[in-house]
């Protein structure tokens, strides 16, 4: 079946744990749940990509990463179609929240890589048109 989405965005992170993926705007940037931060399993600094491009997020005590910009704007009302495709997961990864106005326009994706021991990368697509 042929995508319809007008956007589209390819994230590649290496998980140990679970965290969310947080999209606003033209920004992105990671909330952290458990475990260790992405990209930073034991002694190791692995970038996000972003499409082709790689992030190496700082992060503050709270477990919030710094945003960076994207190319492609999320609209911040709930009349956009998301949908999320795992390419490469070894856990689960889910669209957890659509952006709308009672969220502040925030998507939410949540990469869950709890059931199994140490990290893992994992890669997906995020559309929405």
């Amino acid at each position: 079946m042929k995508s319809t989405a007008h956007h589209r965005l390819r994230v590649r992170a290496y998980v140990d744990g679970s965290d969310f993926l947080l999209l606003h705007g033209d920004r992105v940037g990671w909330s952290h749940r458990d475990w260790d931060r992405p990209g930073l399993p034991g002694e190791q600094n692995q970038p996000t990509m972003l499409d082709d491009i790689p992030w190496f997020p700082t992060w503050d005590d709270g477990g919030r990463s710094n945003e960076v910009a994207i190319d492609e704007r999320v609209p911040s009302k709930g009349d956009a179609h998301f949908r999320v495709t795992p390419v490469r997961a070894r856990g689960k990864v889910a669209l957890i929240e659509s952006p709308s106005e009672k969220n502040g326009g925030v998507a939410r994706v949540l990469f869950d890589d709890d059931d199994v021991l140490g990290a893992a990368w994992y890669e997906i697509a995020i559309e929405w048109d």
